[in-house]
C-alpha cells in the first residue's frame, strides 16, 4: 500500500538564524509546508494554496534552494530567506546546534555550508545563500530596466509592478510582475543573456525581447542576470489532454525551426556570444570522459557493453557531421515554451543553447511526449519539413545519439552544481547513457 510523502519542511533564515516552531509532540524543528513536492517551481503555488500554515510558515520568504529533494520516507527540505524579520518562532537554530527533529541529515549539511560559506565543492550561487534578499532589492534599484517597471516591496496592497518570485534552485532564480521576467543565473552559463538577446533580434516573433542584462555582486563569482519582456503563460499540456500535448508539441518544433532559420549564416556571432560548440566532432572527444564519469554507477554488464556502445556512437557522430550545424535549444520542453497574445509559441531559457543538430531538440520533445510510432513520425516530419530537408540527417539519425548529447548537458551542470545539493542530478548522466544503450538495443 502506497504511503504518503512527508510534508516538505521550510529552513527559514532570519537575521542569520532559522526559525523553529514546537510540534504536537513538543519538539522543535522546521514548520512544514504540506502538499508541495519539493520542486522549486511550484514553492509560490502550494504555499499560496495552503490556509492553515501557522505565522512562521506564512512569512513572506525569498526561495533561495532545495537543501533535500526527499525521498524514502523524508520529505524535502528548502532553504528560504524571511523578506522581513520572522515573529512568532517558538526557538531558533544555528549552525553548531543539535539538528531540529526530522531534519534528514544531509539537508542539515547543505543548510551548514549555506550559512557559513563553508563549500566543500564549487561555491553556491548568491542567489542560493542568505542575503539574497537584500541583493534583488539593491538590483531593482540600479538597474535603469527594472527601476523603470518594477517594485519589491511588502505592501498588502501589491501593484502589478510588484515582483514575485517564480522559482528558486541553484540553477536560477526567476521573479516577474505583469511586463517583464527577471532571472538570475548560475555563474557558470555567464552568456546566457548575450545569446538571449541576439536570438531577441534575429527572430523577435519567437524570443521575447530583452530590456536589460549584466552581472550582479557575488561572492567569489559575478552572478548574470537578464530582464526580458514577459509572455503569457499557457495551459498546462502536459498534464492535460493528449492530442493537446501533441498539437502544442508539434508547434513549438515549428517554432524552432524557425529560429534556427533565422540563425543560419549568424552561427559565429552566437558562439562569439555564449553558445557552446558541442558539434558532433567535439562531442565525440567528449565521451571518453563521460564512461569514466559514470563507470561507478553501472553494473558489471553495463561495464562490458560500454565499448560496443562507443564504437556505435561514434559512426552515427561520424556521419552527422556531413550535415549542416544549428543552434539547439538544449532543453526544449513545454515549461520553457511561453505563448504571445496570440497564443503563438515563445521560447525562454536559452540556457543551454549551442551549435549541435537538431536531433538534439526533438529528443526532449518526443521524451516528454512519448508518442505511438505514427505520433512520433508525425512530429518528426513536421520537425524536417519546418526546418528543410537538408537538416533531415540531423533531426532523425541525430534522434539516435541524442541521449549522449543530454548525458554531457548533465555531466556539464554536476561540475558546477554545489555537491551539497546534487541530489538527483548525481545520477541524471547514467539514466541517459542507459536510454542510449536501449536505443542502440544492446
Amino acid at each position: 500500500m502506497a504511503t504518503s510523502r512527508p510534508p516538505t519542511q521550510l529552513a527559514i533564515h532570519s537575521e542569520g538564524r532559522i526559525a523553529l516552531v514546537r510540534g504536537e509532540d513538543g519538539e522543535l524543528g522546521l514548520p512544514e509546508l504540506p502538499g508541495w513536492d519539493g520542486e522549486p517551481w511550484t514553492f509560490r503555488r502550494t504555499r499560496a494554496a495552503q490556509e492553515d500554515l501557522g505565522p512562521v510558515a506564512r512569512t513572506e520568504v525569498t526561495h533561495l534552494a532545495p537543501l533535500h529533494f526527499g525521498g524514502k520516507g523524508t520529505g524535502a527540505v528548502a532553504l528560504a530567506e524571511a523578506r522581513e524579520p520572522v515573529t512568532g518562532a517558538d526557538a531558533w537554530w544555528q549552525a553548531g546546534d543539535d539538528l531540529p527533529a526530522g531534519m534528514p541529515p544531509q539537508a542539515a549539511i547543505g543548510l551548514t555550508v549555506a550559512l557559513t560559506r563553508k563549500f566543500a565543492g564549487p561555491d553556491w550561487p548568491v542567489f542560493c545563500l542568505p542575503g539574497a534578499t537584500e541583493m534583488l532589492r539593491e538590483l531593482v534599484a540600479s538597474d535603469t530596466a527594472l527601476a523603470d517597471r518594477a517594485t519589491f516591496s511588502l505592501r498588502d496592497d501589491d501593484p502589478p509592478s510588484e515582483l514575485e518570485q517564480v522559482q528558486g534552485w541553484p540553477l536560477s532564480s526567476v521573479w516577474r510582475n505583469s511586463e517583464l521576467v527577471l532571472k538570475l543565473t548560475n555563474p557558470a552559463w555567464a552568456g546566457e543573456a548575450a545569446v538571449t538577446r541576439l536570438l531577441a533580434r534575429l527572430a523577435p516573433t519567437r524570443v521575447p525581447e530583452v530590456f536589460s542584462a549584466g552581472t550582479v555582486r557575488g561572492d567569489p563569482a559575478a552572478t548574470p542576470y537578464l530582464v526580458q519582456r514577459r509572455v503569457i503563460e499557457p495551459p498546462d499540456f502536459e498534464d492535460g489532454p493528449a492530442d493537446a500535448h501533441r498539437q502544442r508539441s508539434v508547434s513549438v518544433l515549428h517554432a524552432m525551426a524557425e529560429v534556427q532559420r533565422a540563425c543560419e549564416g549568424h552561427l559565429e556571432d552566437l558562439i562569439g556570444a555564449g553558445a557552446v560548440d558541442r558539434t558532433p566532432r567535439r562531442t565525440a572527444r567528449e565521451l571518453a570522459e563521460l564512461w569514466k564519469a559514470i563507470d561507478e554507477q553501472l553494473t558489471d554488464e553495463e561495464r562490458d557493453k560500454v565499448p560496443t556502445l562507443d564504437t556505435l556512437a561514434r559512426e552515427v557522430l561520424r556521419r552527422l557531421e556531413r550535415g549542416p550545424a544549428v543552434l539547439v535549444h538544449g532543453d526544449l520542453h513545454l515549461g520553457n515554451v511561453m505563448s504571445d497574445d496570440d497564443g503563438q509559441p515563445q521560447i525562454i531559457d536559452w540556457t543551454d543553447a549551442a551549435l549541435a543538430w537538431p536531433g538534439v531538440d526533438a529528443y526532449i520533445m518526443l521524451a516528454r511526449l512519448k508518442p505511438s510510432d505514427e505520433e512520433r513520425e508525425e512530429l518528426v516530419g513536421a520537425y524536417v519539413s519546418a526546418l528543410g530537408e537538408e537538416h533531415e540527417m540531423g533531426v532523425r539519425l541525430g534522434l539516435d545519439v541524442a541521449p549522449l548529447y543530454h548525458a554531457l548537458s548533465y555531466l556539464r551542470i554536476g561540475k558546477f552544481f554545489p555537491r551539497e545539493l546534487l541530489g538527483p542530478f548525481g545520477t541524471e548522466a547514467t539514466r541517459l547513457v542507459r536510454a542510449q544503450m536501449d536505443v542502440f538495443g544492446l
